[in-house]
């Protein structure tokens, strides 16, 4: 039987709405991915370079990430 899904109301449905639950998720999601990579393969920066991206995407990528403060 295949899962039936419902639609969040009330306080679920306004956090959802205003993009927090999302954001807080999104953020998580984020820290446990790139304690993963630096766990498992000594960063983002190694994996990406192990997997072939060229020196000079991986700066565009560092600029794209990054600020300066």
């Amino acid at each position: 039987m295949p899962t039936r899904y419902t639609r969040p109301s009330g306080r679920t449905a306004r956090r959802r709405s205003t993009g927090l639950v999302t954001a807080a998720v999104a953020g998580v999601t984020m820290l446990a991915t790139l304690a993963h990579l630096r766990e498992r393969y000594r960063g983002a920066e190694a994996y990406l370079q192990d997997a072939g991206l060229p020196a000079e995407d991986l700066a565009l990528l560092r600029a794209r990430l990054t600020t300066e403060d």
